[in-house]
């Protein structure tokens, strides 16, 4: 009996955090909303262009919200894999999970630049269209990353994995990537993010079949999408660490 109440408290807990960062998130929206509203009001012209030459501070505070969320998406990711009745796989020692973490942002942060990089040459029609292709992908690993690391799988075999089923995953991440295109306000777009992201958690966990079996039905040949930015990130790791990524 007492084990029960704790199973439902820490369902509904679960529930409660899912819909708390959907709500921070979409508050955020409304205050920078009223905030950007306001400053043109007042024609604070040394405001405009404070946050015209040095808008990226204000991703100070949506970088804090992240990381306070952090262990609330690691929370609704190991929930949704309970629910789905698969355990997690034994934890490695904290080495090895701090390595592979730290790998994790370096190659999304890296695959996140070159994404930026291909927007920014301009070339009509191609660089939106490749630059949606490499969001799309960006925001599926992201997605799939809290179920797989909860799976204790590498780094390395996550992005084998997603450039294995990169149909898969490039139709997975495009309904985030065109809900973060919205606005041209990128702390806007941020906070649509975070709202919307505890959900594709879910999505991805319920996804996760499909994926394994377009391993075993293979039609698309793999395309490795994250060799530039894995490349990099290992030449990093070498350089500061002295190895690369443990596999």
């Amino acid at each position: 009996m007492v084990v029960a109440q704790k199973e439902i408290h820490k369902k509904v807990s679960t529930i409660q955090r899912v819909f708390c960062c959907a709500a921070i998130n979409i508050l955020s929206v409304f205050f920078v909303l009223a905030l950007t509203s306001l400053i043109d009001l007042l024609k604070y012209s040394f405001l405009s262009a404070f946050l015209k030459y040095f808008g990226s501070l204000l991703l100070l505070p949506f970088l804090d919200c992240s990381f306070s969320q952090h262990p609330w998406f690691a929370d609704i990711a190991s929930s949704a894999l309970k629910y789905r009745g698969i355990s997690s796989s034994k934890i490695p020692d904290f080495s090895r999970a701090a390595s592979d973490f730290i790998h994790a942002i370096f190659v999304e942060l890296v695959f996140l630049v070159q994404a930026l990089a291909i927007i920014g040459l301009e070339v009509p029609v191609l660089s939106k269209f490749f630059g949606f292709i490499y969001m799309s992908l960006l925001h599926s690993l992201y997605s799939f990353d809290y179920i797989w690391m909860s799976s204790g799988i590498s780094m390395n075999t996550r992005l084998a994995m997603v450039e294995r089923s990169w149909p898969f995953h490039l139709g997975f991440g495009t309904l985030l990537t065109l809900a973060t295109s919205m606005s041209t306000n990128f702390v806007i777009n941020g906070c649509i993010f975070g709202a919307l992201f505890p959900f594709f958690i879910v999505s991805s966990c319920v996804c996760s079949g499909a994926d394994k079996r377009g391993v075993t039905d293979q039609v698309v040949p793999p395309i490795h999408f994250y060799y530039i930015a894995s490349t990099i990130t290992n030449k990093i790791s070498m350089a500061i660490f002295g190895r690369t990524q443990i596999t």
